[in-house]
């Protein structure tokens, strides 16, 4: 059956068609789903998977006692004398393990290309995403009212959120080699108030007037010694 969702790279015309990853993950689930029914018909096909063989439990009346241990409790020929049931059993499932790594093990490995291939997608095509989101926390974080009752709280919520997308943004686009342009948020220049050097221009001070009551206040101090 031909996939519906096969991805096209040109439309009719022959232009480019832009890459659509979830396109490309509904191509690979179509994919793995048709795989998967693939698988259970194979296996439902005894001509190409034999059944699994399974041994006589110790219980079991179909259980030989050629043997002649039989102690009236213990059916069992496992360890006694006739194993060729038991050996029949293994020997058949060992075939059967070769049936499945020719019928069954390609198709599982066609099913596990194909989950690589949509979670690889999935991831792609979660970046853009990611960085709308991302985008859309700074703003938020700008535009953060101080005036807000919870506002300390919505900046550790917002900061932590940044962070975490930051680290994951960065993670996606390191493993898979696509880097998108995201703005950075303009830094705000915090410049000081200027240094205003100020100086102060004392006015000349008529000194004389201090100097004569000065000498005065000496000359009578010494009277007073002098007299007392």
């Amino acid at each position: 059956m031909v996939n519906p969702f096969t991805v096209k790279t040109r439309d009719e015309a022959g232009n480019p068609i832009p890459y659509d990853h979830n396109q490309r993950i509904k191509e690979a689930e179509f994919e793995l789903e048709t795989l998967n029914t693939l698988m259970e018909k194979t296996f439902a096909d005894h001509s190409l998977v034999r059944e699994r063989a399974v041994a006589y439990s110790s219980n079991d009346p179909r259980c030989p006692k050629v043997c002649g241990r039989f102690d009236g409790g213990n059916r069992s020929c496992k360890h006694h004398c006739d194993q060729n049931h038991y050996l029949g059993v293994t020997r058949h499932n060992e075939l059967r393990a070769g049936d499945i790594a020719r019928h069954i093990a390609p198709i599982q490995r066609q099913m596990e290309t194909h989950r690589k291939i949509i979670e690889k997608e999935k991831e792609k095509a979660s970046l853009p995403i990611l960085r709308n989101s991302l985008m859309t926390n700074l703003e938020a974080f700008r535009t953060l009212s101080i005036t807000d009752p919870q506002y300390r709280q919505k900046q550790k919520n917002l900061e932590k959120e940044l962070f975490e997308q930051s680290q994951e943004i960065d993670t996606l686009e390191k493993k898979w080699n696509i880097y998108g342009n995201i703005p950075t948020m303009k830094r705000e220049i915090i410049r000081p108030d200027p240094i205003i050097q100020t100086k102060t221009k004392f006015q000349s001070i008529n000194t004389r007037p201090l100097i004569i009551g000065g000498i005065v206040g000496l000359v009578g101090l010494f009277l007073i010694w002098r007299y007392s």
